[in-house]
């Protein structure tokens, strides 16, 4: 039962340590082990769908699983819980900030995210470069690098 901050922050650790493991195993099974750790997400470029967008589009799935869950009680997809769902987003959240922390490579990604608006014109569009919106600073030093 999490009944404290304490207690909160212990079950922040965990499912962090639950969600490394699965990235590293998921990142293998669908790259090879021997590519980029983005390269199945990259794939969407073929498309012409930036890969943060595919990721996003992807978490909309675990969204509406989620939704179906609190609304139903129930999935019927068997070996896919609802917690395998959450840790899902949580992996697709660090996947996409690793995506745009690269698209900025030498610069460090702040740790605010883009604003919703961005990512929803971004979304609705599917042609905006959501990388310009996001505010980035230098690691040494700290110097300002935004727009």
């Amino acid at each position: 039962m999490i009944e404290s901050a304490k207690d909160l922050i212990e079950f922040q650790r965990k499912t962090f340590e639950e969600c490394s493991e699965i990235i590293k195993s998921k990142n293998h099974d669908y790259t090879g082990g021997n590519s980029g750790p983005f390269t199945n997400f990259e794939a969407s470029k073929v498309l012409g769908v930036d890969p943060v967008i595919g990721i996003l589009m992807r978490s909309l799935d675990k969204f509406k699983r989620i939704e179906t869950f609190v609304k139903n009680g129930t999935l019927k997809v068997p070996n896919e819980s609802v917690e395998d769902a959450f840790n899902d987003v949580i992996n697709y959240m660090i996947l996409g900030k690793g995506i745009m922390y690269n698209a900025k490579m030498g610069e460090c990604f702040d740790e605010e995210p883009p604003g919703v608006e961005s990512l929803r014109a971004a979304l609705v569009k599917n042609k905006v470069n959501i990388y310009e919106r996001v505010d980035f600073q230098r690691e040494e030093g700290r110097s300002e690098c935004r727009e």
